[in-house]
């Protein structure tokens, strides 16, 4: 039974219905191409579509007045988190599916040849799959110290990014919690402000909010979970490689889906 048709058969199990399924399993479940299996579900009467939702005609907009432009943050256009995170994920991949064959050569090995020569041939193939393994830990190392190198680089003072909320830093002005989280958010690429937002917020004892500021410590010690989560993968790919979770597991690797958001959003 494939990853796929197990998800389908625990939903059912429960007597729940295709509007209880996350419109992304929905998805990857067609991309994978197994549009039988959904079809003959959905034709049994196992699993029930959503009837479209009727298209609502946009009222009419009544003109804005025209307002002073908002000043935009001067952030960086952080885009690190998907080019090291795509390394990592691209190391696990490449390995399993290198795996999953090597698996399948071993076990018809064993099926068609004698013994002797199956274990001569086998051990050849366990070496190569233990380099293989190596080659892909050495790689999301690799990933690893670079994404720390890269958040050193970003996490220098520059004066030109200061913006004028700075100035609802000085004290004169009581900002609730609410309003330091809206800041963060709005600077989470800009390292100079994102620094006067968690003195700030040491300093008004908003100690959940600093939690939330992407500093250098804060980004390095998530990262060091996704690494310690890349590792894992790897190594149950390498000592499980017939795991029915590994498909969906390296598919999300990385994502909002995969990852705690708390974790997720300090990358």
């Amino acid at each position: 039974m494939t990853v796929s048709e197990r998800i389908i058969q625990d939903y059912l199990s429960k007597g729940l219905t295709m509007a209880d399924v996350p419109r992304d399993l929905q998805y990857r479940l067609n991309d994978k191409g197994e549009m039988k299996i959904f079809r003959y579900l959905v034709e049994r009467g196992n699993i029930k579509l959503n009837p479209p939702e009727p298209v609502k005609k946009p009222e009419p907009q009544k003109p804005e007045p025209q307002q002073r432009p908002v000043e935009q943050p001067k952030g960086d256009n952080n885009t690190m988190t998907n080019i090291y995170m795509d390394k990592m994920k691209a190391a696990i991949s490449d390995y399993y599916k290198q795996a999953v064959e090597i698996e399948k050569q071993i076990k018809t090995n064993k099926e068609r040849l004698q013994p002797t020569i199956s274990y001569e041939a086998n051990e050849k193939l366990n070496e190569q799959r233990r380099a293989l393994y190596y080659k892909a830990k050495d790689a999301i190392d690799a990933a690893f110290q670079g994404v720390l190198a890269s958040i050193d680089r970003w996490a220098v003072f520059d004066g030109t990014k200061i913006t004028e909320d700075m100035k609802l830093l000085s004290g004169a002005f009581p900002l609730a919690e609410a309003d330091v989280v809206g800041l963060i958010e709005k600077y989470r690429d800009n390292y100079t402000m994102l620094a006067a937002l968690d003195k700030y917020a040491a300093e008004h004892g908003f100690a959940q909010n600093r939690a939330q500021i992407r500093t250098p410590e804060n980004r390095k010690a998530a990262w060091s979970k996704v690494h310690a989560g890349a590792i894992t993968l790897l190594d149950t790919a390498s000592n499980d490689v017939q795991n029915p979770i590994l498909d969906f597991a390296v598919e999300r690797f990385g994502t909002m889906g995969y990852l705690a958001s708390e974790i997720y959003n300090l990358l």
